[in-house]
């Protein structure tokens, strides 16, 4: 990974993409750990001085960081009490303030351990990855329509950027350059997302019968900072599942 990627960002540019609920901040550090991905230890937002470390452990109350290599910025960290952490796991950016810096032990080796943050800023770049709705809990978008009763659509996938939808009907002609207001999704557990979908693609595509259908890729048209939250709690729920599943 290059270390270009592992800088920190302003967290007030990105203010809904703040976690603030417990259990949601242990799940993603847990998945940084889980994957040993490389985190960078900043002594300041706005510092150039930064060293390499990894997350090693984390319970109710504590992190535990890896000892840098670099002695300097890892004596500093240790003075100041405080770092912004920053860590780039494929095309998600996790960043956090790591506050109560101490030396201490972790598996009988030496670390630094601090309080678990009371926030965690995760922001999916523009490129990320969608997140495919799992077969036990489809997803309907309803897409309503003038005249008739709403169109009924498959959601095949879903990102903070856009979803993608399955299925037609012949009283909707979908396009490139649609737009869709006023769709409907339920998340179950999260709410009801009401949103005005852009059509951005349109493709034949076959079922795994072999039925012929239409794959549709849609982004959101200025999605409330509510309904932000609201996918990424959806998101982040289904990977919370899928991570106890492979266990």
């Amino acid at each position: 990974m290059s270390t270009s990627t592992l800088r920190p960002i302003n967290p007030n540019n990105h203010a809904t993409f703040v976690i603030d609920e417990p259990a949601l901040i242990r799940h993603h550090l847990q998945q940084l750990i889980d994957r040993h991905e490389l985190v960078g230890l900043y002594t300041a937002l706005d510092s150039t001085q930064f060293a390499l470390s990894s997350i090693l452990d984390c319970d109710e109350r504590s992190v535990w960081l890896d000892i840098p290599a670099d002695k300097l910025v890892g004596k500093r960290l240790e003075e100041s009490g405080s770092a912004i952490v920053v860590a780039h796991a494929g095309n998600i950016h996790s960043q956090f303030s790591a506050e109560g810096i101490q030396t201490a032990t972790q598996g009988g080796k030496p670390a630094l351990r601090c309080a678990l943050p009371t926030s965690l800023m995760y922001v999916q770049r523009r490129d990320a990855y969608r997140q495919r709705i799992p077969l036990r809990e489809p997803l309907t978008c309803l897409v309503p329509l003038a005249g008739h009763e709403d169109v009924a659509l498959a959601v095949a996938d879903i990102s903070v950027n856009g979803i993608g939808l399955l299925g037609f009907a012949p009283e909707l002609t979908l396009r490139k350059g649609l737009t869709l207001q006023g769709c409907k999704i339920n998340l179950p557990g999260c709410g009801l997302l009401v949103a005005d979908l852009a059509i951005q693609s349109v493709a034949e595509y076959q079922l795994r019968q072999q039925i012929p259908t239409l794959r549709t890729g849609c982004s959101f048209l200025s999605l409330a900072a509510g309904a932000q939250n609201m996918v990424m709690r959806y998101i982040t729920r289904i990977e919370r599942e899928r991570l106890q599943q492979s266990r």
